[in-house]
C-alpha cells in the first residue's frame, strides 16, 4: 500500500506513488503522514506515537471541542479502522477472482459485514448526546 496526496491530506491507495515509511506500513492513521517540503518524502508527524497514542492524543484534544467536532473525529476514526480492516483483505479479493472457485462471494460478504458494522457505529455516535459517551464509545 502507498499514499497519495491531495490539498495536504493523505489517503492510503494501493497505485499511489509515495511509499509509507516501513516502520509505519501497519499504521491505519493515515492522516500522521504529511508530505515534506521537497514534495516527495513522507513524514510522520507524531513520530514515536503508536496509533493507540494518536487516539489517545486526539480524543483529549476533543474534549474541549463541542459535541459536533467530537462526534466527527469519533466518525472519522471508524472510517479509518473499517478502510484498513477492509484493505487487509484486497488480497483475498484478487486470489478468488483469479480462481473463479465461488469464494468471491464470502470475501465480498465480509468485506460488506465491516462495511455494516462501520455504519452501524457512526450512527451509533450521531445518536450519541454528551462528549464522555462519545469519547468512551468502541466498536
Amino acid at each position: 500500500m502507498k499514499l497519495t496526496f491531495e490539498d495536504g491530506n493523505a489517503r492510503f491507495d494501493a497505485d499511489g506513488v509515495h511509499a509509507i515509511p516501513r516502520a509505519l506500513r501497519s499504521s491505519t492513521q493515515v492522516h500522521r503522514f504529511v508530505l515534506g517540503e521537497d514534495g516527495t518524502t513522507v513524514t510522520d508527524k507524531f513520530s514515536g506515537k503508536t496509533d493507540a497514542e494518536i487516539i489517545a492524543l486526539e480524543l483529549a484534544g476533543a474534549a474541549t471541542a463541542d459535541l459536533a467536532e467530537v462526534k466527527a473525529a469519533a466518525v472519522a476514526l471508524i472510517k479509518s479502522e473499517a478502510g484498513k480492516r477492509i484493505e487487509v483483505s484486497d488480497w483475498q479479493v484478487s486470489r478468488a477472482t483469479e480462481r473463479a472457485d465461488g469464494s468471491l462471494a464470502a470475501v465480498l460478504a465480509a468485506r460488506e459485514t465491516i462495511r455494516t458494522e462501520s455504519n452501524t457505529a457512526e450512527t451509533a455516535v450521531t445518536a450519541l448526546t454528551d462528549r464522555t459517551a462519545v469519547r468512551n464509545f468502541t466498536w
